[in-house]
């Protein structure tokens, strides 16, 4: 008799998810990202405080399934639960997230030094 066995593997690759709130390094001041955001009301975007000057910042917004919402390297960022959809013709269109949990990561550095830092956590999208 013989077995037949199979194994299945879901790669994401560039999907680094860290536990809420959690960071590696020792990051020498606080970087905190808020994590929850209204589609209701445009005042309130997701974004970051640091009581440190950041030179050096990537954030990148998944979904559930790992796929790549959003990304930006701008110091200033503000993100609204947006994302872009490109069509056949290269026309771009604006659409905002379905209610929901998702999850970011987040690559920064700190004043003159050269060590990358990385946290990540959930972003909740309620309507």
């Amino acid at each position: 008799m013989k077995a037949i066995i199979f194994f299945t593997f879901l790669i994401f690759p560039y999907f680094f998810y860290f536990e809420p709130g959690s960071f590696s390094g020792d990051i020498p001041c606080n970087v905190t990202f808020y994590s929850q955001l209204s589609q209701d009301s445009k005042d309130i975007p997701f974004t970051y405080e640091s009581e440190c000057e950041l030179t050096y910042l990537e954030v990148e917004v998944f979904n559930q399934w790992g796929e790549h919402i959003y990304r930006t390297d701008d110091l200033d960022f503000k993100w609204y639960g947006s994302r872009v959809l490109i069509d056949d013709n290269g026309n771009e269109d604006e659409v905002m997230l379905p209610e929901g949990t998702y999850y970011f990561t987040a690559k920064y550095k700190i004043g003159d030094n050269e060590e990358l830092f990385k946290q990540g956590g959930s972003i909740q999208v309620v309507l």
